[in-house]
């Protein structure tokens, strides 16, 4: 029996043992492959062994699934602030409402929420992305259905009311806190905002042109255009209501069906 040295603390580590015994011409999982590389795992410059490109595509493996993990469960705690704001702002009015009691029903302390959303507003915003995102993803599924209807002015009247519907729903404080963060921070609650109009006059154009093709509208209408008419009309009412010169979202979306009606009259194809 092979004695061991009172230095061999740890037998099992690389030039304690002796190589394995192998076949002539089969590598050892040891053996060189070439000189030399750089190792990030231990930061030096060391033999390329199998073994160490085995240890490194595992740490590379092992890195990704820990990276994704991580990944989840910012996002998880993400959604929780999220939809803990949306509930609060919903029950006690956005004003009333406070970043600690957000955390608080989130779960989170006050300084993880920091991490996510740098302010109340921010956290505004991300809420009506969420929405809008919704809305977005609807308003696709309008615009592909749109194919063989015989009534573009209700395909577009059901494309706008899906936007609406989310937003017609809100206090009104938070309606008009929308709009002050808007003006006051036009560089990036502003710019958020607008990114979410713009993507509504995208698809009005989309289904505008698809009418025009089809013959169902006047195709000498400018479609961009066309759809930023729409558009306008319905913020008029969108702010006639945040005001309270309207009561009921309901008779917006009358309203807005009945003025798209009147703007068809001249916007119609021969189709």
């Amino acid at each position: 029996m092979n004695s061991m040295s009172s230095g061999d603390t740890f037998p099992l580590i690389r030039g304690h043992l002796p190589d394995p015994p192998r076949r002539e011409g089969v590598p050892s999982v040891f053996s060189p492959l070439k000189k030399s590389s750089f190792s990030p795992l231990t930061n030096k410059t060391e033999p390329v062994t199998i073994l160490s490109v085995f240890r490194f595509e595992a740490t590379q493996v092992w890195s990704r699934f820990m990276g994704t993990l991580r990944e989840r469960k910012k996002l998880r705690t993400q959604d929780s602030i999220i939809q803990a704001a949306a509930k609060l702002f919903n029950s006690k009015g956005y004003n009333e409402t406070t970043v600690e009691e957000i955390a608080e029903k989130a779960d989170v302390g006050v300084g993880t929420l920091y991490n996510y959303f740098t302010s109340k507003r921010g956290l505004l915003a991300a809420w009506m992305w969420e929405m809008h995102s919704e809305a977005f993803e609807q308003g696709k599924a309008v615009v592909e259905a749109e194919v063989e209807t015989d009534d573009p002015e209700k395909v577009i009247s059901d494309l706008i009311c899906v936007y609406m519907d989310d937003f017609l729903n809100l206090d009104r404080d938070i309606m008009r806190e929308i709009w002050a963060a808007s003006i006051a921070e036009p560089d990036s609650f502003g710019k958020d905002m607008a990114r979410m109009d713009y993507q509504l006059i995208e698809q009005l154009t989309s289904l505008i042109k698809n009418f025009q093709d089809s013959g169902r509208m006047n195709p000498n209408l400018p479609p961009s255009q066309a759809a930023i008419i729409l558009f306008s009309a319905i913020m008029l009412l969108v702010l006639e209501y945040m005001v309270g010169h309207v009561d009921s979202g309901e008779t917006i979306k009358e309203t807005i069906s009945s003025n798209i009606s009147l703007i068809f009259q001249d916007w119609r194809g021969n189709g």
